[in-house]
Formats: C-alpha cells, sequence, structure tokens
C-alpha cells in the first residue's frame, strides 16, 4: 500500500547507502547522504510518496521517511519499484535535451545502477528487501489556555464550486469555538470563489453569513475572484457585490477600505489578549496605490500588532515572491495578464520593499495561492531588527478542494510564541505533518 502527495522537493536523502540502485548516485561534496542533483525542471523531486506500507525506502526528502521519493517492494521473485524522481526527463516536448550535464550524469549512473539491479534480481542475487516502518505522525498540540487564536482559511474556491457545505462548516465551527478558543478574529487568504461568477458568490455569501456580526473578519480576494472567469488578468471582481461593506461593517473592529462601496481592500482594529491588533487584507496582485493606503495605515496605527494577508505572497521552497530576484516562480502575479495594469502590480517583494520593511509592527503575513504541497514558511527581518513570519497554506490540491482543512494560529499566553495548528471540521482531525504543527518565536516590536 502506498499513495502520492503534492509535496515537492530540492534535496534527496538517500537512506540505503549501500543499495544497488543508489551506491552510484551522485553525493554533495559536503554530505554523503544527500544526493547532488542540479536544479531541472527547477525541482529535485516533483511530488513525492506517502504511507508506504511494505516498502522499503531508499530515497527520501527527510530522514524520518514521510516523503520517500523512491521505494521498493518485494513480490513473488520480482520487485516492484516506484519513485517520484525524473531521471527520464532530459528533454522538452520537441525533443531537445534541456537537463544539465550533471543531471544527465546522475540520470545516467541510476539506470545504470537499475539495469545490474534487474540482472540480479532475475539471477535471483538480489538482496532481500526489508520493509521500512511506516511513518508515525506526532500526536496533536493540545490548545493553551489563554491564547488567543487567529483562524486562517486558505483557498476555499473549490467548495464555492462543488463542495460549499464544507466552507459552511469551516465559518460554523469558528462560530461554536471562538469562546472556547479565544478565536479573536477570521483572515480569508483568497480564492473565495474559483470562478468569479455569481453562483459561486452566492455559496461564498452563504457561508460567511455565519461570521459576520460576531467575529473580526478580514478577507482578501484572489486571482481566482478577479478578471473574466476567474482568470485573475484585471482587478475587476464580484466581491463588493457579495461581501458588502455592510456586512463587514456588522461588527464594530471594521475600519473601512481602499475605495468607497469596494471591499477587495479591508482592514480592521481589534483587541485580543490585551493587545490592540490592525489587521490588513490586500488585493490578489496588489495596485500601487493600495499599497500606498495599507502603508499610511501601518504608520497611523504603529502602536498595534499588524497582520497582514495577500492571496500571493509566500512561496511552497520558503521564500517570497520576488521578480526582481527569480522568474523560476510558478503562479507569480506577474505572469497574469493583470501585470500590465496602469496602475501597478506587486507581489511579494515589492509588498515587503515598499510597505513591511520599514515599519515596526508587522509580526504576520498570511497567504495561499500556491500550489506544490501548499504550505511554506520564511522569517525575515525588518531594516529595524523585528522579525516578520511569512506563512503560507492552501489545501484546494486535496481531495473535495481541501476537505475543510483551516490554520490555527495561536499566539501563547507566554507572550514569546505562535503556535500553529491545521484542523478540519469536516474530518474532525488535526494535520500534525510539521509542514502543518509547528511554533514559531516572537520578537518584541522595536519602539
Amino acid at each position: 500500500k502506498i499513495s502520492r502527495t503534492d509535496k515537492d522537493g530540492d534535496s534527496v536523502l538517500v537512506l540505503a547507502n549501500k543499495h544497488p540502485l543508489v551506491a552510484r548516485l551522485p553525493r554533495r561534496a559536503s554530505s554523503d547522504d544527500r544526493l547532488a542533483l542540479p536544479m531541472h525542471h527547477r525541482r529535485g523531486s516533483w511530488e513525492s510518496l506517502r504511507d508506504q506500507n511494505g516498502f522499503r525506502v531508499l530515497l527520501s526528502l527527510d530522514p524520518t521517511n514521510r516523503d520517500p521519493v523512491l521505494v521498493e517492494a518485494e513480490v513473488a521473485k520480482g520487485r516492484l519499484l516506484l519513485t517520484s524522481l525524473f531521471f527520464d526527463k532530459l528533454a522538452d516536448s520537441k525533443g531537445n535535451v534541456v537537463a544539465p550535464p550533471e543531471f544527465r550524469q546522475a540520470s545516467a549512473a541510476f539506470f545504470a545502477g537499475l539495469y545490474n539491479y534487474v540482472n540480479s534480481v532475475r539471477a535471483g542475487k538480489g538482496p532481500v528487501v526489508e520493509p521500512t516502518p511506516p511513518y508515525v505522525p506526532p500526536a496533536p498540540w493540545a490548545f493553551v489556555p489563554g491564547s488567543v487564536t487567529i483562524v486562517a482559511l486558505p483557498d476555499t474556491q473549490i467548495y464555492c464550486e462543488r463542495f460549499p457545505q464544507h466552507f459552511r462548516a469551516q465559518t460554523e465551527w469558528v462560530v461554536a469555538n471562538r469562546e472556547r478558543l479565544g478565536i479573536a478574529a477570521v483572515f480569508h487568504e483568497g480564492d473565495i470563489t474559483n470562478r468569479n461568477t455569481p453562483e459561486q458568490w452566492d455559496h461564498a455569501r452563504h457561508a460567511m453569513d455565519a461570521l459576520w456580526g460576531k467575529v473580526p473578519v478580514v478577507c482578501a480576494p484572489g486571482n481566482h475572484d478577479m478578471g473574466p472567469g476567474g482568470n485573475g488578468a484585471t482587478h475587476d471582481s464580484l466581491m463588493s457585490k457579495y461581501l458588502t461593506e455592510q456586512d463587514f461593517a456588522k461588527h464594530a473592529s471594521f475600519r473601512g477600505t481602499l475605495d468607497p462601496g469596494r471591499t477587495e481592500n479591508n482592514f480592521s482594529l481589534f483587541e485580543a489578549g490585551g493587545t490592540e491588533w490592525i489587521g490588513i487584507a490586500l488585493e490578489w496582485a496588489p495596485r500601487d496605490r493600495a499599497l500606498a493606503w495599507a502603508d499610511e495605515l501601518l504608520k497611523k496605527h504603529s502602536e498595534r500588532r499588524a497582520i497582514l494577508v495577500t492571496h500571493a505572497y509566500t512561496y511552497y521552497d520558503d521564500s517570497i515572491y520576488d521578480i526582481t530576484q527569480r522568474t523560476d516562480q510558478d503562479w507569480s502575479p506577474y505572469r497574469y495578464g493583470v501585470k500590465d495594469s496602469p496602475e501597478g502590480v506587486n507581489d511579494g517583494g515589492d509588498i515587503w520593499k515598499k510597505v513591511i520593511d520599514h515599519h515596526e509592527n508587522v509580526e504576520l503575513v498570511l497567504s495561499g495561492h500556491v500550489l506544490g504541497d501548499g504550505a511554506g514558511r520564511v522569517t525575515s527581518r525588518t531594516r529595524n531588527g523585528n522579525s516578520v513570519h511569512q506563512v503560507l497554506a492552501n489545501y484546494q490540491m486535496l481531495p473535495e478542494g481541501g476537505q475543510g482543512w483551516l490554520r490555527l494560529i495561536e499566539f501563547l499566553p507566554d507572550g514569546q510564541t505562535i503556535q500553529i495548528r491545521t484542523y478540519s471540521p469536516v474530518l474532525d482531525q488535526f494535520n500534525t505533518d510539521p509542514q502543518h504543527q509547528f511554533r514559531l518565536e516572537r520578537t518584541p516590536i522595536q519602539k
């Protein structure tokens, strides 16, 4: 038994150094248990395997064998091999060899080892396959009494298209547990809908109706909420018609929008756990004047701790979108038609440089959008020395568009720790994978 996961990886760990299939593969100079694979197709491994049972793990993305990329099972007198490595992908669609020389050498070593191994197995000389024990996930962490919780709703687009009951289950769960978990606000990370159509926005409105007036809501639209058919080519959206300014204003925390009557850029002020907060939502590929608006809000409310949410910011390799540094990041705002907007377009790097870097009160940036394994985080220091945690979560690739997974961002009463847990009210279970259950260290805001 084995399954597949969307997790990609750059670094491949050898868990069976002497196995004939991997013994000849090149290692990194600094370590003999990591493969020396150059960046080809921008990844070391596209996707990985999961939940292996009866297989021996030969190569993995981590030492716990949680994410194998090459496994072997013994079947009668033969062998079953499964891999997510792409040693056979040397050429493009036109037949031109595009793999770098180092990758071609690694590919040749792998297939030479495979040829020899097949012959040894056919001759009855293959090693006995001893299955690797399945990965056992950690136990869920408990809620720490006295914590302040921010709920992050990642991309709900498939819910609004096909499974609206999951979106409603999320929002109803938030309301039912707001006192028990000290829920101070809900942040939506964008791609509320999938096609920016009235029908899908009606599903979104039905789900969000459970929240209005009961908890502060800070909600950012994504590329699928903007442009014709949700193509992200313009900043036009039906959001304001279905999630109206009057809806947001049902809670006293709501303080306004960039443009009157338009809710794509909105902010709220709220207090929780003795701390005053400002939550700011920025549209997909925010325009220059949206950044200027956010910058002014942070100046005006510099005494408050700040959380920003925008749809496309953190990438799944624990970096942020930055077209000035990298052109290989998929789904960048600069890859959509919106890049030609006369009002300007900005990605994560732009937001950092133009807004976040020169403020002392920004503590957290939330985003969705990115596929791959849909998880990532990076902590950066501003010019003033305060740490900003930038966290990605997106579960739309999972069955039923995400199965209701949401993030619980818990500011612990010690004042030093952010505990992040991932929970599904649809499944009534926690995801305790280290990418979905982790802690971040807070730093005091410089005064």
